[in-house]
């Protein structure tokens, strides 16, 4: 891969929404990988999440989430929806503390 193709998917994979108006554009791109355009969908899917939960919470700028546009993407490359379920969390992560007590 070409380094100016390398910066590219670098930065597309840290601000998805910056470089891509609509998932879908993220498949349709001819010089990334499959492996390349799930990594990017995958934050784009986390960023979202994200988003979402600060909407949640009063704090949401507005902007579209298209959580489940990039969960169809995401779905025609192959990846199950089992690798995107939510987990303990709001954030999608596990709790970064025990609350067992001990």
């Amino acid at each position: 891969m070409a380094k100016l193709e390398d910066d590219f998917y670098m930065k597309a994979r840290t601000s998805p929404s910056r470089y891509f108006h609509h998932p879908e554009e993220v498949l349709d791109h001819p010089d990334l990988s499959r492996a390349q355009k799930i990594d990017i969908l995958h934050a784009w899917y986390l960023d979202a999440t994200n988003l979402s939960v600060a909407e949640e919470e009063g704090m949401g700028g507005g902007e579209k989430q298209y959580i489940d546009d990039v969960r169809t993407c995401l779905k025609i490359l192959g990846v199950g929806s089992e690798k995107l379920r939510p987990s303990p969390t709001k954030h999608g992560s596990n709790p970064p503390f025990s609350t067992s007590g001990s």
